[in-house]
């Protein structure tokens, strides 16, 4: 009994389906058979042209992403050489540093080398100024002394042993 009465709102569902709903087929046959083939060409032109644009979208799509892979690839690369750039750079500057601070010391020792070879000629000069005008002078000769030595003693003086350098031939190596 129950199997017959699911049987019959089966029927009764499928019947008041049909009626409610409008078929298409009913929209087409009222139509002349000129507009329906009016209609097919709107349709499939209509067709050819959307798939035209799903191509012409996937053609886009592949190109950006293709695009896209090469620029990142293009990115990593110009990181990766950024990064061992920087690397060579801070190496570069701390040997530059380096080098900088010998250069540097050998300037100074070449000024303080110019300048206590000046200062001993130009003490020269003096002391035989006064020897040839006043050579019975004792206080001469020992301030004479004092002033050289004191040159001789400098700590940059006994790094290297200094000869004698015109003043002309001091500034050009400076």
């Amino acid at each position: 009994m129950q199997a017959r009465q699911l049987e019959e709102d089966i029927k009764n569902a499928k019947q008041s389906k049909a009626s409610a709903s409008v078929p298409a087929n009913d929209v087409y046959q009222d139509m002349s058979d000129t507009n329906l083939k009016q209609l097919l060409k709107q349709l499939l032109a209509e067709k050819k042209e959307l798939e035209r644009e799903l191509k012409d979208y996937e053609w886009r799509l592949d190109r950006e992403s293709k695009a896209f892979y090469r620029a990142d690839e293009d990115r990593r690369v110009q990181m990766s050489e950024l990064a061992h750039a920087q690397l060579l750079l801070s190496e570069g500057q701390g040997r530059k540093r380096q080098s900088l601070n010998r250069r540097q010391k050998d300037r100074e020792q070449k000024l303080s080398k110019h300048l206590a070879e000046t200062v001993r000629s130009t003490s020269k000069r003096n002391s035989a100024q006064s020897t040839t005008s006043d050579k019975s002078s004792p206080e001469n000769d020992r301030n004479h002394d004092l002033s050289v030595s004191e040159h001789e003693d400098s700590p940059d003086q006994q790094s290297k042993p200094t000869g004698e350098i015109g003043n002309n031939a001091a500034v050009d190596e400076i």
